[in-house]
């Protein structure tokens, strides 16, 4: 089954792109001592770690997810319109819940 979905959205992008307007950008110096600039070296390697370690599962479950047959034979499933899904839900909702019995 061919991916509609992101070639028609960058298509789509490239015709709607706006004429670019001028942009300034001001860098300035962070006046710090090597106390203070100290600390923020360790904060920010501490959250480059942590978002390396996040990055990393992330593509590990990606790619166990895309190995998993299930998963598979559930991307080859047919796509059904989003109405009847809609409506399939709302019915699943208006039936009545049993009591758990005890």
């Amino acid at each position: 089954m061919p991916k509609k979905c992101q070639g028609q959205r960058k298509k789509k992008e490239q015709q709607e792109k706006r004429p670019a307007t001028p942009t300034f950008l001001l860098e300035l110096p962070l006046a710090v001592d090597p106390g203070q600039a100290a600390r923020l070296r360790a904060h920010l390697e501490a959250a480059r770690q942590l978002y390396n370690a996040i990055l990393s599962q992330g593509q590990q479950r990606l790619r166990r997810m895309r190995a998993d047959p299930a998963w598979q034979e559930a991307r080859a499933l047919p796509l059904e319109p989003a109405f009847l899904l809609k409506r399939e839900g709302q019915e699943a909702w208006a039936e009545p819940l049993e009591p758990p019995s005890l």
